[in-house]
């Protein structure tokens, strides 16, 4: 048995998020010449170039899955399955997409009608890819468990909380949710016939984060435009310590943001008073930097009135004692 290296997870993504940009790009060239003065017209046309392109490229973007696949395979047990691709593809479904989609050209906005349909061409094509991995896990005689497993920067909540539930699906049919895919999702399902699984895939730290996000707010801003910004006038000090401290600057604000919503997606913040405007609290953390550095840090918390949620106020590195 083998764990799956995070560069051949890595390297899938990769691959398929050019199939997807070069089927994007095929489409937008046919978008950018559409003349809207026959609607019907500029419509059946959008639909069969977009059908045709899907219909290549899709099932690309299941080969490369069903590459992935059967290396996993070979490095698990020592033998390939020969696994197939599919596209999975509904024609139907997608012509309905684009018609409703037709709506924002009649508002007159034709950039967000570009942007729906090329937001609908990544879905269905890294649906191909998540759906090849599902049918030949759902066909193999090992019978492998299969996962939802984070790959880029930034992971959406709802991809966090399939994420979260490790290697627990067998089949296709228990797998619902796992349809789910959205615009720059770099989540890949991935198939694991041992304990060992994915480098670096922590269910557990995913879950985690999820708990954090469906109880806490961190404004991206609070991070960008204060505490890590270094020409804010009041949080230049803070920015600097994060600096020097972590290695962190502005670039790191979501990597922050994830630990932070790990960290109390397990532990409860600490009650400090009851004000005005609602209850404050504190979240006193181990902060992991670059390079391994780290540093405690200190999250104030204030939840509003009436209010489920609680939302960050303040974040800072604490000072060392002595």
């Amino acid at each position: 048995m083998a764990q799956i290296p995070r560069a051949a997870l890595d390297y899938l993504t990769k691959e398929i998020n050019g199939i997807s940009a070069d089927a994007k790009t095929k489409v937008l060239r046919v978008l950018k010449e559409l003349d809207w003065n026959d609607a019907p017209a500029c419509r059946d046309a959008v639909v069969d170039v977009v059908n045709a392109v899907l219909d290549n490229y899709g099932l690309a973007a299941g080969q490369a899955a069903a590459d992935f696949f059967d290396v996993s395979r070979e490095m698990a047990v020592g033998e390939k399955l020969g696994a197939t691709a599919t596209a999975d593809r509904d024609p139907a479904a997608t012509e309905g997409a684009i018609r409703a989609f037709v709506d924002n050209v009649n508002d007159g906005d034709c950039d967000a009608f570009e942007r729906l349909v090329l937001s609908r061409i990544d879905y269905e094509i890294k649906r191909a890819a998540g759906t090849t991995m599902m049918e030949n896990a759902a066909r193999d005689p090992l019978s492998p468990r299969f996962a939802r497993v984070p790959s880029g920067g930034e992971t959406c909540k709802f991809c966090l909380m399939l994420a979260g539930r490790g290697f627990v699906y067998h089949s296709k049919k228990t797998a619902g949710e796992f349809g789910h895919y959205h615009d720059n999702c770099d989540c890949r399902t991935v198939a694991s016939w041992d304990k060992d699984g994915v480098e670096g895939y922590d269910p557990t730290a995913y879950h985690n984060e999820w708990l954090g996000r469906e109880n806490f707010t961190i404004p991206e801003a609070k991070l960008t435009r204060y505490s890590l910004c270094m020409e804010s006038e009041r949080g230049r000090d803070k920015a600097i310590a994060f600096r020097d401290a972590l290695g962190f600057t502005e670039e790191d604000a979501g990597e922050i943001m994830g630990q932070v919503y790990r960290w109390v997606g397990e532990h409860e913040p600490a009650f400090r008073e009851s004000g005005k405007y609602g209850d404050s609290y504190t979240t006193d953390m181990v902060m992991v930097g670059k390079s391994g550095k780290t540093a405690r840090v200190v999250v104030g918390w204030m939840k509003d009135h009436g209010k489920d949620k609680m939302r960050l106020t303040t974040i800072y590195v604490a000072r060392r004692k002595g």
